[in-house]
């Protein structure tokens, strides 16, 4: 029985590039790395890297009445879980596309509002008068 030269090179590039043996496995499976990837496809690193990126965006300037502008914002919280907070927008910002510090504690209090609204709201988004919160911080931590 013969082999096409199609299913050999198939093979070998298959034998060449199996998943690689990484601490991730554990967690997510097996994956392959970019160079894995590129040997087991038959393509350049260029090649994969341009197909991956995402498109240019235009930017497109917003008339100054309707840009939005964040709301400037202070708050204490303890030492703690400002330090793990920052270590762990630190790690994971590339992958969670954070665009900024204020970008993921924004997306961190849409989560507690989301959470709460479940749990305490039938899921549905609260409505009410949006009163101003009394100013400064707590006098104790009770």
């Amino acid at each position: 029985m013969s082999t096409s030269k199609d299913d050999e090179s198939i093979a070998r590039s298959m034998a060449a590039a199996p998943p690689t043996n990484h601490v991730c496995d554990q967690l997510i499976g097996p994956f392959y790395d970019t160079t894995g990837l590129t040997l087991w496809w038959g393509v350049s690193r260029q090649v994969v890297d341009t197909a991956v990126a995402p498109p240019p965006q235009q930017q497109t300037e917003q008339p100054a009445e309707t840009k939005q502008s964040n709301k400037p914002v202070t708050v204490y919280i303890s030492q703690e879980v400002y330090t793990q907070a920052r270590l762990a927008f630190n790690a994971t910002r590339t992958a969670e596309t954070d665009r900024n510090w204020s970008h993921f504690v924004e997306k961190a209090v849409a989560g507690e509002i989301r959470r709460r609204a479940e749990l305490h709201n039938c899921g549905e988004d609260f409505e009410g008068v949006d009163s101003p919160l009394s100013p400064g911080r707590p006098l104790s931590d009770h």
